[in-house]
């Protein structure tokens, strides 16, 4: 799957800007982080972690605390990064539950994530960043690619494809369709 024009537009106007997550080097094993991040005026000014566990959310903290996005609006962002676990032919389960935590008040919330696959013919380490449309029923509709690493990106949208959500709802209790970032980082693969 391509990057789409509008998606690679709307990634070089600099719709958001971010550092990448660090994949803490003393990580033996993958991870996720779950962060509602409390935006205003496009910048990060305040993030509660829902689930997670350190190295992951020292890393996610630091990285996280660099958004910034041309929007004017205030608003609370969902955002979950996944480290993908570090080894090459790692058949684990083919999805990661996530426990109970906090969930924001009116954000989807992740119920279950699908971990990428390392393809193997690519080589290296980063960030895929997404942002993930997601239906009243918690089923992701639609991914825009915000920020690509080569052949990396398709093995992350096909992941991400496969997440459930708990629906997020407004202000009267009904679903409601939302969307969420989704941050992949990979680490160079261990044999």
């Amino acid at each position: 799957m391509g990057i789409s024009v509008a998606a690679l537009l709307w990634f070089m106007i600099g719709s958001l800007s971010l550092i990448d997550p660090l994949y803490p080097p003393n990580a033996v094993r993958g991870g996720t982080v779950v962060a509602e991040l409390h935006v205003v005026a496009g910048r990060e000014r305040g993030m509660t972690i829902l689930s997670g566990e350190e190295p992951f959310v020292g890393a996610c903290r630091t990285s996280l605390k660099t958004w910034r996005t041309d929007s004017e609006v205030d608003s609370n962002e969902l955002v979950i990064v996944h480290f993908r676990q570090p080894y090459l032919y790692n058949m684990g389960d083919p999805k990661q539950e996530i426990g109970p935590a906090k969930p924001g008040k009116f954000l989807p919330y992740p119920i279950s994530i699908v971990p990428p696959s390392y393809p193997a013919d690519a080589l290296g380490e980063g960030s895929v960043v997404l942002r993930l449309e997601i239906s009243l029923e918690g089923q992701v509709t639609d991914v825009q690619v915000v920020k690509p690493l080569g052949i990396l990106t398709d093995s992350s949208i096909d992941a991400a494809q496969k997440w459930k959500f708990k629906s997020a709802v407004d202000a009267q209790g009904r679903a409601i369709a939302s969307h969420a970032y989704a941050v992949l980082v990979y680490r160079s693969p261990i044999l």
